[in-house]
């Protein structure tokens, strides 16, 4: 594994960063993560309403997973400092994740927690298109999902 040193000093403190939050860390040698090469971890943060936890691989890249939705980051100061911003965003529901349930296949990104006021079809649109995943996508017969932290912020639209 590449920067064996590097990432284990950030598993030690994203697990710091983590320590208001109940977490699991597992390695290779736990039962069913032996998708995990030696020296690479999973942490998982469970979420307290029992809704999508979200969680973390620390390998050859950091990678953050929720809600379907998972992007992966390097392993130098740039990278770690990208995810935890993500993961902060996503934990205090200043973000949340977009999927786009289309007829062949669902598209997911992370972007800002939608008011109500903001959930009509013109807005959702405007918004959904500033993205690259779903430019060019025909909203019509469409799912959209956003998936937060909290579930009260979850939403549900159709097109």
């Amino acid at each position: 594994m590449k920067n064996n040193i590097f990432t284990s000093n950030k598993t030690d403190e994203l697990l710091s960063l983590l320590s208001g939050y109940k977490t699991e860390k597992h390695t290779f040698e736990d039962k069913g993560y032996d998708f995990l090469d030696v020296g690479q971890c999973f942490i998982t943060v469970r979420n307290p309403e029992e809704a999508n936890n979200l969680s973390i691989k620390i390998g050859n890249e950091f990678t953050l997973f929720f809600g379907g939705w998972h992007k992966e980051y390097a392993t130098d100061e740039g990278g770690f400092s990208e995810m935890v911003q993500a993961l902060q965003s996503i934990l205090n529901c200043s973000q949340c994740i977009y999927m786009l349930s289309l007829t062949n296949a669902s598209r997911y990104t992370i972007g800002p927690v939608l008011s109500h006021r903001e959930l009509n079809e013109k807005s959702i649109k405007n918004i959904l298109y500033t993205y690259p995943e779903f430019k060019g996508v025909k909203l019509k017969n469409v799912r959209l999902r956003l998936i937060a932290w909290q579930t009260e912020h979850n939403k549900e639209v159709c097109f």
